[in-house]
């Protein structure tokens, strides 16, 4: 069993603060956009909930303060749970699924940036066909939890309905590396790590520009696209053009 522990941890992600305790889960904005950026994580698991593959896997949250806080009550998982998830997760991106042309998946503001940054490999992206599923699309150990001896995913904010089947997977195994190493960042370790099967040079390269995607979204959102953020982006698209589809 995992240990239970009081916890209070920020994400930069969302801009929120994070309170986990043995039995309850409980999120708090910091910022002004940030109770935006929660409202919207409240209506994708609304969506979740309704996914025929997730839905057993959602555990209601409730709202209170107006949107200001996020909590419910939840237990450590045990490491038959996270196995359990994992292994399903895993066989669903190798089953047969529809596809769509990768750009399809992104939102009309990152595709916008897509088209500023210009080159082959944009276009090559923009005609690449990829296997589509439904997708929780921040799926790693600290949003897995259980209740009532059932597995529940909390976080649902990169919930999409259709998106590249292998997020969820590669994800995974990468925030896994990241956990038990030192490595700074994502891309550090997208650029490192190796070893799991599902990590081809392809795949690298549609987590990067997915990943990109939805921190991109996000900053859409809570306000804070900068110009070097922006740069960030651009400069990942480019190591992304160096290595190819």
């Amino acid at each position: 069993m995992i240990q239970n522990k009081y916890k209070i941890s920020l994400s930069h992600g969302s801009n929120t603060l994070i309170f986990s305790s043995g039995k309850a889960v409980c999120k708090m904005p910091y910022k002004f956009n940030s109770a935006k950026n929660l409202r919207i994580e409240h209506k994708k698991t609304i969506l979740a909930s309704q996914d025929h593959f997730f839905a057993s896997y959602v555990n209601p949250a409730s709202l209170k303060l107006g949107g200001a806080l996020k909590s419910c009550q939840l237990f450590a998982p045990t490491a038959e749970e996270i196995q359990k998830l994992r292994s399903s997760i895993l066989q669903r991106s190798e089953e047969q699924t529809p596809s769509l042309p990768f750009y399809k998946t992104f939102s009309d503001n990152f595709i916008a940036f897509l088209g500023q940054f210009g080159s082959t490999f944009v276009e090559k992206l923009m005609a690449t066909n990829i296997p589509v599923s439904s997708i929780h699309g921040d799926l790693h150990i600290e949003n897995i939890f259980s209740k009532d001896n059932e597995t529940k995913i909390i976080d649902w904010r990169n919930y999409s309905q259709e998106f590249w089947n292998s997020y969820d997977c590669v994800h995974f195994e990468l925030m896994g590396y990241i956990y038990n190493s030192n490595v700074n960042s994502w891309f550090q370790a997208v650029q490192e790590f190796h070893g799991e099967r599902l990590l081809t040079k392809n795949s690298r390269v549609l987590y990067a520009v997915s990943r990109c995607f939805f921190e991109y979204d996000a900053d859409v959102v809570l306000g804070r696209l900068t110009s070097k953020r922006k740069e960030k982006y651009a400069e990942i698209l480019r190591w992304c053009e160096h290595n190819g589809l």
